[in-house]
């Protein structure tokens, strides 16, 4: 069972917390709730913040925030995380909008964050930008995948869902496809951030937006194979790739297969190991491509 259901937040660190931020608020859509000298707060609509901006020499992914069920205690939890050998410490008001988390860090990966609760100041959806409506998941490279799925799924309860042969893993703390997607590589890194948005229509409303702000798109939008989301890809300004998304795979964890849509290659769909012969042809180059920059 998973002990967390969802991405809070992310942390971005970032050289230019600036140019960030208006990249955040005018292209993505989100609201600025907080900001200060070297640091800015961005909220989807409900929450404190979903995107944090803090200053940094080089850009990357300093720590992904994930909220924990409401029936496990957090200090359960830190002693269960201690239990099984991983260092754990205890913050308290060290980010706005949470007043106690916890702080861990799998085997050769990305810190994580583990909170109960969030401010919810509710500054609601912005008018400006692509206005997605949830940030969804968060693929991360490590030089260790396989100790960092371990971490995961023995530690924190996520389901595996799918498997790019032996490159990438996917994973759920929910009803989507995944969560989190661990990618085998030669160093710790993010690979892209993924933002929901409303329907498929919005993704041609997305595509404009982004070609008149000057911003290409790398890939999409087009349907992927593992999740068999709908999704379109591009840089932001510090060259961290962000997916926008939709029609995610919903896992029904109870019998081990996803809900039914037309557009799947087996009815039932079940998690299993995609290899590369049967990838729709249209999607090999970018789904193989984890070295993107």
């Amino acid at each position: 069972m998973p002990k967390v259901f969802r991405i809070g937040y992310i942390e971005l660190a970032t050289p230019d917390v600036r140019r960030q931020a208006e990249y955040y608020e005018n292209v993505i859509g989100l609201r600025q709730v907080e900001a200060s000298a070297d640091a800015a707060y961005l909220s989807i609509g409900l929450d404190h913040h979903n995107v944090a901006l803090r200053s940094a020499s080089a850009p990357g992914l300093s720590c992904i925030g994930l909220q924990v069920n409401q029936d496990v205690p957090l200090k359960g939890l830190a002693r269960d995380l201690e239990g099984a050998g991983h260092r754990v410490s205890w913050k308290k008001d060290s980010r706005p909008g949470v007043s106690e988390l916890i702080e861990v860090t799998p085997p050769g990966s990305i810190p994580l964050q583990l909170f109960s609760t969030m401010t919810m100041p509710a500054p609601g959806f912005s008018e400006k930008g692509i206005r997605p409506i949830r940030l969804g998941h968060v693929a991360i490279m490590a030089p260790d995948a396989a100790k960092v799925v371990r971490f995961f799924t023995e530690s924190l309860g996520f389901h595996t869902t799918d498997w790019f042969v032996d490159v990438a893993t996917f994973l759920t703390c929910n009803p989507d496809h995944h969560v989190l997607n661990v990618v085998q590589a030669d160093r710790s890194r993010v690979h892209h951030i993924a933002f929901q948005i409303q329907d498929r229509s919005h993704h041609c409303q997305a595509a404009d937006l982004l070609a008149t702000a000057g911003i290409s798109t790398l890939w999409g939008p087009a349907r992927h194979t593992a999740g068999h989301n709908f999704a379109a890809y591009h840089h932001d300004p510090d060259r961290t790739i962000v997916e926008l998304y939709t029609d995610m795979d919903v896992l029904l964890p109870d019998i081990g297969i996803f809900e039914p849509r037309p557009w799947h290659e087996d009815l039932p769909q079940k998690p299993k190991v995609w290899q590369p012969g049967t990838f729709n042809t249209w999607g090999t180059r970018f789904e193989f491509d984890f070295s993107v920059d």
